[in-house]
């Protein structure tokens, strides 16, 4: 063999060898400015506003104002202004999705076509590495000679390709009949990169949506994707956000968020001398498990209460009385630090615009790494949608 072919041999070898391989997870990250992870915080939903134009051969151009609230690969709020008139597309599920339409306050069943496959196409690209880390290793590549590259992915659909630019930003996403293509950078300055411009293609009908404002760091509860009348329970968040999409069980345990009703509640607050405390817990006067008060002074112990203490209280402690009410809890794997979990359950109250009574109440794991911390906060009843 010729020392050029050697040569060439050589470097087909390198190129195809394990070590060669791009770690796409990492450079698409990097490409678009985000972390290689996922935020913590359960308010990580999007909130997009903009403009779509619907553009059909031999008729002309369309131009709507539209606003797009997406929770999920299932769950979205699609809204269409034009002047007066409002039109409203909820998708619950893929088989649940509803209509509103102009001059209309009720919601009616609604073909799902193709909106549920259109979701999951939104969602996928919005977060886009996350979600895929353990899919990408091993999905089939197309690369082409200008340096993009199609990436084969599963999905609830069939098959999806994902075109990335030389740059590793993506550029295109079809699904079936289904395709979608998008430029720009719509993101607030010192947010990741998020296309400004998503043009859509589907069985001979095209649409383009600009994209003007986009908020990344919504909380969305269930109820904002069903008509009040379904009957869906208020103040539920699903956990769809912290799935693997790429592979066939969660990524992570899943976190569990949601508005619950709870009884009045006293807790003994310390320090307290664990000789004087062991002998209640074991009595049943005290429960074992020792919760954090986080309120705006130093974090506190706190125990609950299920019997009157003897008195006197040592010196230091007191009993707090918690009166029944509604809480926003949050239950994650993911968090064990008290005071950030705390920041992350108010800034998801927030999103949820739901307004705080009192300082978080944290439960943390003592199971290590894969156990469950527990945060509290109690708030007021969210106003009806």
């Amino acid at each position: 063999m010729e020392r050029t072919g050697v040569i060439a041999a050589l470097a087909l070898l390198a190129a195809c060898s394990p070590q060669a391989k791009v770690d796409v997870h990492a450079r698409v990250a990097q490409a678009r400015g985000m972390a290689l992870e996922s935020p913590s915080s359960p308010a990580q939903h999007y909130f997009l506003q903009g403009r779509v134009a619907f553009r059909t051969e031999g008729v002309g151009e369309y131009v709507q104002k539209c606003e797009l609230l997406l929770a999920g690969p299932a769950h979205m709020k699609y809204v269409l202004r034009a002047g007066v008139m409002t039109q409203i597309f909820l998708v619950e599920s893929p088989e649940k999705v509803w209509l509103r339409k102009p001059r209309t306050e009720s919601y009616a069943a609604y073909d799902a076509g193709a909106l549920p496959k259109e979701c999951w196409a939104r969602w996928t690209l919005a977060r886009f590495p996350w979600g895929w880390k353990e899919a990408l290793p091993g999905a089939k590549t197309q690369l082409y000679k200008g340096g993009e590259r199609d990436l084969s992915l599963p999905s609830p659909y069939g098959e999806c390709v994902l075109t990335l630019g030389k740059d590793f930003l993506p550029l295109q996403l079809k699904l079936g009949t289904l395709q979608l293509n998008v430029s720009g950078n719509a993101a607030r300055a010192g947010r990741p990169w998020f296309p400004a411009v998503w043009t859509w293609t589907h069985n001979g009908n095209r649409w383009e949506e600009t994209w003007e404002q986009v908020d990344d760091a919504v909380l969305a509860f269930d109820e904002t994707f069903a008509p009040p009348e379904t009957g869906v329970p208020r103040g539920q968040w699903r956990v769809d956000v912290v799935r693997d999409l790429g592979a066939a069980v969660p990524a992570a345990a899943e976190d569990q968020l949601g508005l619950l009703q709870l009884p009045a509640e006293r807790f003994l607050v310390g320090p307290w001398p664990a000789e004087w405390a062991a002998p209640l817990i074991a009595a049943g006067t005290l429960e074992a498990a020792t919760w954090r008060l986080l309120g705006p002074a130093e974090p506190q112990a706190a125990l609950a209460l299920r019997a009157d203490p003897p008195a006197p209280l040592p010196p230091g402690v007191s009993v707090l009385a918690q009166p029944a009410g509604l809480f926003l809890r949050w239950a994650t794997f993911r968090v064990s630090e008290p005071q950030a979990g705390a920041a992350l359950l108010q800034e998801a109250a927030q999103q949820g615009k739901l307004k705080p009574l009192g300082p978080v109440m944290a439960l943390l794991s003592s199971t290590g790494e894969r156990g469950r911390s527990e945060w509290l906060l109690p708030v007021e009843p969210p106003a009806a949608h």
